[in-house]
């Protein structure tokens, strides 16, 4: 098996969530980390992550010393709610973090 780079893209607390009209009309995905350990999220997905030679990236390596990483999928919601937390009930551990994560603030 592939390890894949410890990213924050790969990590099962990586969130994104795309925003638009429908799902067909995207107009950006934010992203964000469940554990709060990434200072340059939450964020405007950029096409340049995917460009290792970019200024971008570096906000993707944030994973490399992170004490939360784990190698997953992450969670993705769509714009026309197709997705939902529910689609992840079977991952405790990645429920309780977004819990923790959409929590108000008090």
């Amino acid at each position: 098996m592939n390890k894949k780079k410890q990213r924050c893209n790969n990590c099962k607390y990586f969130m994104t969530h795309d925003y638009g009209y429908s799902n067909y009309t995207v107009l950006e995905t934010e992203v964000d980390c469940l554990k709060n350990n990434n200072s340059y999220f939450p964020c405007e997905e950029s096409y340049s992550w995917r460009l290792e030679n970019s200024p971008d990236y570096k906000q993707l390596q944030v994973a490399e010393n992170c004490q939360y990483y784990k190698e997953g999928e992450g969670i993705y919601f769509d714009v026309d709610g197709y997705t939902t937390i529910d689609d992840y009930k079977d991952d405790l551990e990645l429920i309780d973090a977004y819990n923790e994560w959409n929590k108000p603030s008090i």
